[in-house]
């Protein structure tokens, strides 16, 4: 799986933004819908909803970073996929590291699934990604959340 992870990782690298944004707020056209937004408490920060995404400055398109996370205030530890790329204040934020990004994901008290071993997750970062591939944004909304949906 280390093989696979890190080819996908390395293709990942070669079609994101010529310029990889830093952590912290994103410059950009920001494209919100708040009909498919997921909902959060009043300044609780938010993933990007599938379909939502903001348009970086190199022209590419960014509503999706994902980091496999181990910590223990989300599903007791169990390896879980979340999303790196919030809407923070209005405005997009990108986590500098997992821990950022597990304290983001705990503040929008939404609840994302867990795998079995950080094997599983890998391989379903890596599925989810290549559904990303060669996709525009108005097709993303056909994609499934990182978060899972309330019934």
């Amino acid at each position: 799986m280390a093989d696979t992870r890190k080819k996908v990782l390395e293709q990942q690298i070669q079609e994101m933004p010529r310029e990889m944004p830093k952590a912290g707020y994103l410059p950009g056209k920001l494209f919100l819908n708040p009909a498919i937004a997921p909902t959060v408490a009043k300044g609780a920060p938010r993933p990007f909803a599938p379909g939502e995404y903001v348009r970086n400055p190199d022209t590419s398109w960014s509503s999706e970073v994902t980091r496999t996370v181990t910590n223990p205030d989300l599903n007791g530890g169990k390896p879980t996929n979340i999303p790196s790329l919030y809407v923070v204040d209005g405005k997009p934020y990108l986590a500098k590291d997992e821990d950022e990004a597990a304290s983001l994901a705990i503040k929008s008290g939404l609840s994302f699934p867990s795998y079995a071993d950080i094997p599983t997750a890998d391989k379903a970062a890596v599925d989810r990604e290549s559904l990303w591939q060669g996709m525009s944004p108005d097709k993303a909304s056909s994609i499934s959340p990182l978060y899972n949906r309330p019934k």
